[in-house]
Protein backbone atom coordinates (compact mmCIF):
# COMPACT_ATOMS: atom_id res chain seq x y z
CA UNK A 1 0.00 0.00 0.00
CA UNK A 2 2.88 2.41 -0.15
CA UNK A 3 2.57 2.93 -3.95
CA UNK A 4 3.24 6.05 -5.08
CA UNK A 5 1.08 7.33 -8.63
CA UNK A 6 1.87 10.46 -10.68
CA UNK A 7 -1.74 11.14 -11.78
CA UNK A 8 -3.70 10.97 -8.07
CA UNK A 9 -3.18 10.73 -5.08
CA UNK A 10 -4.25 7.72 -2.77
CA UNK A 11 -5.34 7.23 0.62
CA UNK A 12 -7.06 4.25 2.78
CA UNK A 13 -10.53 5.28 4.13
CA UNK A 14 -12.01 2.69 6.01
CA UNK A 15 -10.62 0.06 3.78
CA UNK A 16 -11.72 2.00 0.49
CA UNK A 17 -8.92 3.22 -1.67
CA UNK A 18 -9.87 6.75 -2.65
CA UNK A 19 -7.71 8.57 -5.52
CA UNK A 20 -8.00 11.92 -5.67
CA UNK A 21 -7.00 13.42 -9.00
CA UNK A 22 -4.40 15.87 -9.57
CA UNK A 23 -4.42 18.51 -11.87
CA UNK A 24 -2.67 17.63 -15.34
CA UNK A 25 -2.93 19.48 -18.67
CA UNK A 26 -5.07 16.86 -19.87
CA UNK A 27 -3.75 15.67 -22.72
CA UNK A 28 -3.38 12.08 -24.19
CA UNK A 29 -0.41 11.26 -22.56
CA UNK A 30 -1.67 12.28 -18.89
CA UNK A 31 -4.86 10.33 -19.50
CA UNK A 32 -3.57 7.37 -20.75
CA UNK A 33 -1.02 7.25 -17.60
CA UNK A 34 -3.96 7.78 -15.31
CA UNK A 35 -5.94 4.86 -17.23
CA UNK A 36 -2.59 2.64 -16.17
CA UNK A 37 -1.98 3.82 -12.82
CA UNK A 38 -5.81 3.25 -12.05
CA UNK A 39 -5.52 -0.07 -13.77
CA UNK A 40 -2.33 -0.75 -12.05
CA UNK A 41 -3.52 0.03 -8.68
CA UNK A 42 -7.04 -2.05 -8.77
CA UNK A 43 -4.71 -5.00 -10.05
CA UNK A 44 -1.46 -4.65 -7.67
CA UNK A 45 -3.30 -3.62 -4.49
CA UNK A 46 -6.62 -5.63 -5.08
CA UNK A 47 -8.50 -2.62 -4.69
CA UNK A 48 -12.41 -4.20 -4.63
CA UNK A 49 -13.72 -0.81 -3.73
CA UNK A 50 -12.68 2.33 -5.14
CA UNK A 51 -13.74 5.92 -4.95
CA UNK A 52 -12.27 8.69 -7.51
CA UNK A 53 -12.98 11.99 -6.75
CA UNK A 54 -12.20 14.12 -10.49
CA UNK A 55 -11.75 17.27 -8.31
CA UNK A 56 -14.54 19.75 -9.63
CA UNK A 57 -12.70 18.36 -13.31
CA UNK A 58 -14.95 20.26 -15.94
CA UNK A 59 -13.57 19.10 -18.68
CA UNK A 60 -14.45 15.42 -19.51
CA UNK A 61 -12.65 14.20 -22.83
CA UNK A 62 -13.91 11.39 -24.59
CA UNK A 63 -10.14 9.55 -24.02
CA UNK A 64 -10.97 9.96 -20.57
CA UNK A 65 -14.69 8.85 -20.41
CA UNK A 66 -13.44 5.19 -22.31
CA UNK A 67 -10.50 4.85 -18.97
CA UNK A 68 -13.20 5.28 -16.72
CA UNK A 69 -15.40 3.14 -18.18
CA UNK A 70 -11.94 0.34 -18.18
CA UNK A 71 -11.56 1.20 -14.58
CA UNK A 72 -15.30 0.26 -14.29
CA UNK A 73 -14.75 -3.12 -16.13
CA UNK A 74 -11.78 -4.04 -14.09
CA UNK A 75 -13.31 -3.19 -10.97
CA UNK A 76 -16.64 -5.28 -12.20
CA UNK A 77 -14.38 -8.14 -12.82
CA UNK A 78 -13.10 -8.61 -9.53
CA UNK A 79 -16.72 -8.33 -8.03
CA UNK A 80 -15.99 -4.91 -6.85
CA UNK A 81 -17.67 -1.47 -6.91
CA UNK A 82 -16.31 2.11 -8.05
CA UNK A 83 -17.93 5.42 -7.29
CA UNK A 84 -16.85 8.63 -8.90
CA UNK A 85 -17.15 11.69 -6.49
CA UNK A 86 -16.85 15.48 -6.72
CA UNK A 87 -18.17 15.72 -10.04
CA UNK A 88 -18.49 19.16 -11.61
CA UNK A 89 -21.86 19.88 -12.70
CA UNK A 90 -21.00 20.32 -16.50
CA UNK A 91 -18.99 17.00 -16.10
CA UNK A 92 -21.82 15.12 -14.76
CA UNK A 93 -24.12 16.66 -17.67
CA UNK A 94 -21.34 15.34 -20.29
CA UNK A 95 -21.97 12.37 -18.53
CA UNK A 96 -25.39 11.72 -19.16
CA UNK A 97 -25.14 13.54 -22.79
CA UNK A 98 -23.22 10.07 -23.50
CA UNK A 99 -25.24 8.56 -21.88
CA UNK A 100 -22.84 6.70 -19.51
CA UNK A 101 -24.63 8.00 -15.79
CA UNK A 102 -25.99 4.49 -15.74
CA UNK A 103 -22.43 2.85 -15.72
CA UNK A 104 -21.48 4.60 -13.32
CA UNK A 105 -22.32 5.32 -9.67
CA UNK A 106 -22.25 9.12 -8.11
CA UNK A 107 -21.66 10.60 -4.99
CA UNK A 108 -21.91 14.47 -3.80
CA UNK A 109 -18.40 13.80 -2.04
CA UNK A 110 -16.41 10.99 0.32
CA UNK A 111 -18.46 10.75 3.37
CA UNK A 112 -22.09 9.86 1.19
CA UNK A 113 -19.39 7.46 -0.75
CA UNK A 114 -18.21 5.71 2.34
CA UNK A 115 -21.90 5.32 4.08
CA UNK A 116 -23.12 3.26 1.31
CA UNK A 117 -21.30 0.09 0.78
Amino acid sequence: MGRTYQCFDLEWVEGVAVARLRRGNLDEGWIDLLGDELLRLIAAEKVRRLVISLGEMECLYSLLLGKLLRVQRAINAVDGRLKLIDVAPLAREVFAVCRLEVQFEFAPDLEAALGDW
